[in-house]
């Protein structure tokens, strides 16, 4: 992804994401420029362990090196700060046309 050139760079989802904090940084950083005021932390493994250290929670066994990233975001008001100038969230009401109605079926 890195060597993707484009002039006008932007990330799209119609819900949610539901990656780990983790996850997300390649794209942050490919979305917003590496090592730059709007993204602080360089690409590859060194910016990649900074971010993981400040927004992610990872958990180590005792006196192993194995470590799991687990589903949870630390310093969640810094990441939102963060990612606040880049983010356009666009609700039902803000579209202008009517969303079909969600219908949730129970199993029988």
């Amino acid at each position: 992804m890195a060597n993707l050139r484009t002039r006008h760079r932007s990330l799209l989802t119609g819900t949610p994401q539901k990656n780990y904090v983790h996850d997300l940084f390649h794209l942050l950083c490919w979305a917003l420029g590496p090592a730059s005021v709007r993204f602080p932390f360089a690409w590859g493994s060194e910016g990649k362990s900074k971010f993981e250290g400040d927004f992610c929670v990872v958990e180590r066994l005792v006196g192993g090196k194995r470590r799991k990233v687990l589903p949870e975001v630390t310093n969640l008001s810094v990441l939102w700060r963060l990612l606040s100038g880049a983010i356009i969230r666009r609700r039902k009401e803000h579209m202008g046309e009517n969303i079909v109605d969600r219908t949730l079926y129970s199993p029988t």
